[in-house]
């Protein structure tokens, strides 16, 4: 029988680096808030503007048109007109969609929710914020403490405008939501990331070819990632990032910084500059051999790969997600070796998994 070549056994790493990642897929909820604009102040002007054309608009139940609306479909209708988005239909939904903020945070074009069933006591108030996912009902914020809503009972009903000061609909306040940018800067994030990074390809013995063999590969070290970005459309950004690694097989400490452009939640590439402390050696594969040395390569593509990070959990403006990456870091062999295109190899990439935490300004 023969043998399966070392450099063409799948890794174990690998499969899991994509299980992981489709079960972040699974998980995560899609994009990101807020709805991407380069110009929030004029989409706010836009939003605030539709909604007030259409006060007095009667009530329906289950309306999203002028001829009658309720409230979450007053909303579908005014984003609709307004950006051009397509945003979820049902209180519920819309609750969930966007992202909470505090009261005092709120700015004309932020949306209010409100428990109808909670008693206008200042007992019930306390309870309702404390289940602020509880909703069902939605305004407009516009200002001044002043929101619009499809009121569907009272003494006025369909498109009107109420104060958030009224003690009845103080009471049943339950949170405040925001969907637009307040700002230039809304969207930037800083990402914080934890991973262990292994061989791209096993470093163990060949395996016998009687059916698919899987080998673990080697570990190589663990590092620190810090980045900023900014926001380029909705789920899309460029950003500058820094690490701190250490490299356990190679016996190195290497500060890599990039710049890296993609999908906040999916597929990004990365490349940049590094800097190097230590002399770079391979251990041999046989245990009385003399270690293969490297040196590491200058220049601004010194590292280089490609990213995969989907969210598993977000609140508010933070999400946590998984990440696996395939990474191409330059070393070169000592002068004088052999080539030995498996050990530069086992040099050069290597596949990591870990932890990515990204907080959003809003």
């Amino acid at each position: 029988m023969g043998s399966i070549p070392r450099a063409r056994r799948p890794s174990a790493l690998l499969i899991l680096a994509f299980a992981l990642a489709g079960a972040g897929r699974a998980a995560a909820a899609p994009g990101e808030l807020p709805l991407p604009t380069f110009a929030p102040a004029k989409t706010r002007d836009a939003l605030i503007r539709a909604a007030e054309g259409l006060a007095g608009t009667p009530y329906l139940y289950g309306g999203e048109n002028a001829a009658g609306l309720d409230c979450s479909g007053y909303l579908f209708l005014v984003f609709k007109s307004a950006t051009g988005h397509t945003i979820p239909r049902t209180v519920a939904e819309q609750g969930r969609w966007v992202l909470p903020i505090p009261r005092r945070e709120l700015v004309p074009g932020d949306l209010v929710f409100f428990d109808m069933s909670a008693r206008p006591t200042a007992k019930a108030a306390a309870t309702v914020a404390a289940t602020a996912r509880r909703v069902d009902h939605v305004g407009i914020y516009i200002g001044d403490n002043a929101f619009l809503h499809a009121a569907s009972a009272g003494s006025r009903t369909g498109v009107v405008q109420a104060s958030l000061a009224d003690p009845a609909w103080a009471a049943r306040f339950a949170f405040a939501g925001r969907a637009l940018p307040a700002s230039a800067l809304s969207g930037a994030a800083i990402e914080w990331g934890l991973a262990a990074s292994f061989e791209a390809e096993p470093s163990g013995a060949a395996a016998p070819t009687d059916g698919l063999a899987l080998s673990l590969p080697g570990f190589k070290g663990v590092g620190l990632r810090v980045a900023g970005t900014l926001p380029l459309g909705r789920n899309f950004s460029v950003g500058i990032e820094g690490r701190a690694e250490w490299n356990s097989l190679l016996g190195v400490f290497r500060f890599p910084a990039a710049i890296f452009i993609g999908q906040n939640e999916g597929i990004s590439i990365f490349a940049g500059p590094a800097l190097t402390l230590g002399a770079p050696s391979l251990p041999s594969p046989d245990a009385e051999g003399e270690p293969r040395g490297y040196e590491a390569a200058a220049g601004w593509l010194a590292s280089a790969g490609i990213r995969w990070t989907p969210v598993v959990y977000r609140s508010g403006a933070t999400s946590i997600g998984l990440g696996a990456e395939l990474r191409y870091d330059r070393y070169r062999p000592a002068s004088g070796l052999p080539d030995d295109q498996y050990a530069n190899r086992r040099a050069c990439f290597s596949l990591s998994v870990g932890l990515r935490l990204r907080s959003i300004h809003y």
